[in-house]
């Protein structure tokens, strides 16, 4: 009893995958940084690109996300 999907098919399906998450990434970035309505908002790139930055406020033994938010309106004026 053979399978038939072989192991080109499978490495193959698994690089347009990967090709297609990284297109993906680097689209959402990419409006991200030039076409979206806040992108001429001034702040952090890290903020502005990624939930990244909101990410590494909120896990955490302080989860002090509020008070980065307030240096960050102290910072930028908003």
């Amino acid at each position: 009893m053979t399978s038939d999907v072989s192991l080109p098919h499978i490495a193959a399906l698994l690089l347009y995958l990967f090709v297609g998450i990284v297109t993906w990434f680097i689209g959402v970035v990419g409006y991200r940084a030039f076409f979206h309505p806040l992108a001429k908002v001034p702040g952090p790139p890290v903020a502005a690109l990624t939930y990244l930055y909101i990410f590494s406020f909120n896990v955490g033994k302080t989860s002090r996300l509020y008070a980065q938010i307030e240096k960050l309106h102290k910072r930028y004026g908003m």
